[in-house]
């Protein structure tokens, strides 16, 4: 699942909120480009097929290392489902929210970085199923960006840290990761459905694979 976020439940009647309104006077990490209207974007087929899942969004902090090339930054699991394991920084939609503006929420929360809906890019989106437990079912949209403010610092939730996007720590997280991460980070647009096997965590099956490329990034 790449996070931790399949049943770690938010605050009830947590108002929504997006980071964007909290930007503040930091040092900003850019590349310009311009941005979708994530607002109205329609999901991708893959989305469709569980009309129950819970709506999570995942955002990907990417940026150039030198001498070690492409980083993409992730997390270390404290708390909650995925203890131990290494995460993307995301959660769920919360009542009233966009998928951008849940996306840069989460990223405040969890490593307290200033994302803009306006700097993120469409990666796609990976619908997780579980067929032993369909109510954990999930339809996560996936987001990267090059853009953002402040230095990423640790959280109640998550030690983030920097990773070789070209030596991904996929032993170290979900296993369905290997399956579309790689994918997503080198420009890929994701459109796929991950099936469980009973045990919630290994995959069954992987199927209805879309991979757009670069030029075709922020369109449906």
């Amino acid at each position: 699942m790449a996070s931790g976020i399949a049943r770690d439940l938010r605050r009830p009647g947590a108002a929504p909120a997006s980071a964007a309104r909290r930007a503040g006077g930091r040092q900003r990490h850019t590349h310009h480009h311009v941005a979708p209207d994530f607002g109205r974007i329609a999901r991708p087929a893959a989305r469709l097929v569980c009309m129950t899942s819970v709506p999570v969004t995942l955002c990907f902090l990417l940026r150039e290392s030198p001498g070690n090339g492409p980083e993409v930054l992730l997390g270390f699991k404290k708390t909650g489902f995925g203890t131990g394991k290494i995460v993307g920084l995301g959660g769920h939609v919360e009542a009233g929210e966009t998928d951008a503006e849940a996306a840069c929420r989460e990223v405040l929360e969890e490593a307290g970085v200033v994302v803009l809906e306006q700097d993120l890019l469409d990666a796609g989106s990976v619908e997780f199923v579980f067929p032993a437990r369909p109510e954990w079912d999930m339809s996560t949209r996936l987001f990267t960006t090059r853009r953002w403010q402040g230095e990423p610092g640790e959280s109640a939730e998550i030690v983030p840290a920097w990773f070789s996007v070209d030596a991904l720590p996929l032993d170290r997280m979900w296993e369905d990761a290997s399956h579309w991460l790689p994918d997503a980070l080198g420009g890929a647009k994701i459109d796929v459905v991950i099936v469980l096997n009973d045990d919630n965590e290994t995959v069954l099956h992987v199927r209805n694979y879309l991979g757009l490329g670069p030029e075709n990034r922020g369109t449906q």
